[in-house]
């Protein structure tokens, strides 16, 4: 049975938690921003008319990108260079975990990516600017483990 929410209250950023293997604990609170997305790439197949007959699953696709801020992309820089690398997608493949508090009903809800490599950092600065992010590339290895209560 679905939780019924006290007050409204929804998940916000504020009950997320993300974890990244064994990086620094500290690099946690310089992510400001998570998305991922997985697909089977289901089509209609179509016969006769216009109308689908049935349908195909084609190959597994799984991406999404993580954004630092720059003191947050400079710890994952360090913690890159304590294990030997120069660049982040030099790293092994490692899991990464989203978890979704509910403080009311004190349960947790975890999406895992089970292997996930990092490519093409980018930033932006332009005069003006009141922050400076560091958007990197994820690229899912493994199909992702959706929602588990823990």
């Amino acid at each position: 049975m679905a939780n019924v929410l006290i007050n409204g209250k929804e998940y916000d950023w504020s009950s997320v938690e993300i974890g990244i293997d064994d990086a620094p604990q500290e690099l946690k609170d310089h992510i400001i921003a998570i998305d991922y997305e997985d697909k089977e790439n289901i089509k209609p197949r179509y016969g006769r008319g216009n109308i689908p007959i049935g349908w195909t699953k084609g190959k597994w696709e799984g991406s999404g990108k993580i954004t630092f801020t720059r003191t947050g992309f400079n710890i994952l820089m360090e913690w890159v260079r304590s294990q030997g690398k120069q660049r982040i997608s030099q790293l092994p493949p490692f899991p990464i975990t989203i978890s979704y508090l509910d403080d009311e009903f004190n349960v947790t809800v975890t999406d895992k990516l089970p292997s996930v490599k990092m490519d093409n950092p980018k930033s932006k600065a332009a005069e003006g600017d009141e922050k400076v992010d560091v958007e990197i590339a994820l690229i899912l290895l493994q199909p992702i483990e959706w929602g588990a209560k823990a």
